[in-house]
């Protein structure tokens, strides 16, 4: 005779959804940082492609463009990097909370 171990109702959803979340945040992490690198070494290049990048990274970091004062270039890399990695370590952590994954 088997024992099979019941998983609570629900947990595959979580776990999804979690994967789902985790995944976003990845995604939103990488938008912002090719917007940073598009916006320090192509300024000028005008692709539709190169614009949107730029437009969303503009429109997710809303939040954090006046976190730290400096001058130049700097001030955008600088709050877009506290906003990606934010969006990372935020995301991440609740997709970890949500899959209720602990390591033992």
């Amino acid at each position: 005779m088997t024992l099979v171990a019941s998983r609570p109702r629900g947990s595959f959803a979580l776990s999804r959804l979690a994967a789902l979340i985790a995944a976003a945040a990845v995604i939103v992490a990488l938008i912002i940082g090719a917007a940073i690198l598009l916006d320090v070494y192509a300024p000028h290049t005008t692709g539709s492609a190169v614009r949107w990048v730029k437009d969303a990274g503009a429109w997710l970091t809303t939040p954090f463009h006046n976190v730290v004062n400096a001058h130049g270039i700097r001030h955008l890399w600088i709050n877009w990097g506290i906003a990606a990695a934010v969006y990372l370590v935020g995301g991440l952590l609740i997709a970890r909370v949500m899959a209720g994954t602990s390591r033992r």
